[in-house]
């Protein structure tokens, strides 16, 4: 307790600074370009502090197998580059997995074995402002300190984002969770830093004190109180639910009317409820630009959207590492994006389209060096002309998939979670046995929706019965399971269908299975 009660009190005295010195465009520039630079050098510099020099490093077994010095990677990285030694190093066994990231299962190649856990990989020269909850998109909740610093760098690339698109001077709301999730707390900290504050925050998890999360509380309510004294930098949140858009679009189709359409931040789900909601009542938004994320931006979704008179534009980023990429101002892909690789290094493992990536700042949450990512994506370097690509950011991103966790309304619960859920928790309860339950992520009029499959052989059953059973499972697993569950109750993601779930060519009834997208 006393620990947070210092980072409380450091998130306390350093704040009214944050606020209080905007980036400019021309101090986004000399941000950018220096971490550009640096890039190698920065590269070596965590080798040297936070690896080789941290006995404990959870990496250096893997590099001593590989015979790598610290020595030897100057030199591979002064003859090849960044991303040609981590490649390198991939191909000989220096990488870590998903679950060795997580800490559940030991890092094993061959003629090596050791146990790790989570927070072996917490970054180690970080003293930072505040902790979170990472978004479970991948695996066991974990803290992740909020650093300031981080973020300074993060505005410097949103500034960058808004040029590109011309959005510098549109109104922008958001529609993303209070702590203790991460991603909506950095975004309005990023806008206000930005000079751009966000005018609306709609949050689908209701504002109240919780005991139980009682360091995201005063976090949250002492964040904004110090953006009030700041002169109202940062919103209130407003509740609106998942299923009921309708506060969103009427906030839009206002702003429309006012002459600006708006850049909204939400997930792709939420900006599909969004648009269609505008559709069907006849809500005026177009031009209003859904920058989206957490899930594909498929046809489907694409065309809901379109069809309301609003664009799509895309980020990606993870909890463990924060921004990675910012949408493309010229793309040839729905969910191109330019890889801010001066940040966080990405190479393919070898042989796959799985994403490895490397912090290259040393105010990275998380030290990764070559840490599956969980996603799929296609990496390559096409002349686009745009603004970003003309800062320096020329690696390009896109079909960003994930198909290890079960992605809908932008939550994320992993396989381990569905694992244990359907084959302990409702056999349990309701009976049958593990190969009897299984969930399929499906889409339906470009909604996430998540379908808890019941072979018939279980018997009858009270539908409502099992999504409740389901829900509290997940939200008991901590408060960002909770923050995830209470979003997928809310967006009513969950169904109950009855059938024999889908056996794999192996014989197998897999945990999680993904629908068709169209």
């Amino acid at each position: 307790m006393w620990a947070d009660l210092q980072k409380l009190i450091r998130l306390h005295r350093a704040l009214p600074g944050f606020l209080a010195t905007p980036t400019t465009a021309a101090d986004a520039r000399t941000i950018l370009d220096h971490s550009l630079r640096q890039r190698n050098e920065h590269f070596i510099a965590i080798l040297r502090d936070a690896v080789y020099g941290h006995e404990r490093s959870p990496y250096l077994p893997l590099l001593r197998r590989a015979g790598a010095t610290l020595g030897d990677l100057e030199r591979s990285v002064g003859a090849h580059g960044v991303d040609s030694t981590l490649e390198r190093l991939a191909a000989e066994g220096v990488f870590v997995s998903l679950d060795e990231f997580k800490g559940r299962t030991p890092i094993r190649r061959r003629g090596l074995e050791y146990p790790v856990r989570a927070d072996e990989f917490d970054n180690p020269l970080l003293i930072g402002e505040f902790n979170v909850m990472t978004g479970g998109a991948t695996g066991t909740r974990q803290r992740l300190t909020i650093d300031l610093d981080l973020l300074v760098f993060e505005t410097a690339a949103r500034q960058l984002f808004l040029a590109a698109h011309g959005l510098v001077h549109r109104p922008m709301g958001i529609w993303r969770a209070v702590p203790p999730g991460s991603a909506a707390i950095k975004h309005v900290l990023r806008g206000a830093r930005v000079g751009q504050p966000i005018a609306r925050w709609f949050t689908p998890k209701r504002v109240a004190w919780d005991r139980l999360q009682w360091k995201s509380s005063i976090f949250l309510h002492l964040t904004l109180w110090h953006g009030r004294r700041a002169g109202g930098l940062l919103p209130s949140p407003e509740y609106v639910a998942l299923d009921s858009p309708g506060p969103v679009a009427q906030w839009l189709a206002a702003v429309k009317r006012g002459g600006t359409p708006a850049v909204l931040s939400c997930p792709v789900s939420a900006a599909v409820r969004v648009a269609d909601h505008c559709v069907k009542h006849g809500l005026d938004i177009a031009g209003t630009v859904m920058w989206v994320g957490g899930e594909p931006v498929t046809r489907t979704r694409h065309e809901i959207i379109s069809a309301s008179g609003a664009t799509t534009t895309n980020g990606w980023s993870l909890s463990e590492a924060g921004t990675l990429a910012i949408g493309c101002a010229a793309p040839s892909e729905r969910d191109e994006v330019h890889l801010l690789h001066s940040k966080v290094a990405v190479v393919h493992q070898p042989g796959t389209r799985r994403l490895l990536l490397t912090s290259l700042l040393p105010t990275s949450p998380k030290l990764l060096l070559n840490v599956d990512s969980g996603d799929h994506g296609d990496l390559g370097g096409r002349a686009c002309g745009c603004a970003i690509e003309a800062a320096g950011f020329t690696q390009h991103l896109h079909t960003i998939r994930n198909v290890d966790k079960l992605t809908a309304a932008g939550m994320h619960f992993t396989a381990n979670d569905a694992l244990r859920l359907v084959e302990d928790i409702l056999p349990m309860r309701f009976g049958g046995s593990a190969g009897d339950y299984q969930l399929v992520e499906e889409e339906h009029g470009g909604l996430g929706h998540v379908a808890l499959v019941v072979s018939p052989a279980v018997g009858p059953i009270d539908d409502a019965h099992v999504i409740a059973t389901a829900l509290e499972f997940l939200g008991s697993l901590s408060p960002g399971h909770r923050m995830m569950s209470e979003n997928w109750q809310g967006g009513s993601v969950l169904t109950v269908r009855r059938e024999r779930p889908h056996v794999s060519s192996v014989g197998k009834v897999q945990p999680i299975r993904a629908g068709v997208r169209s």
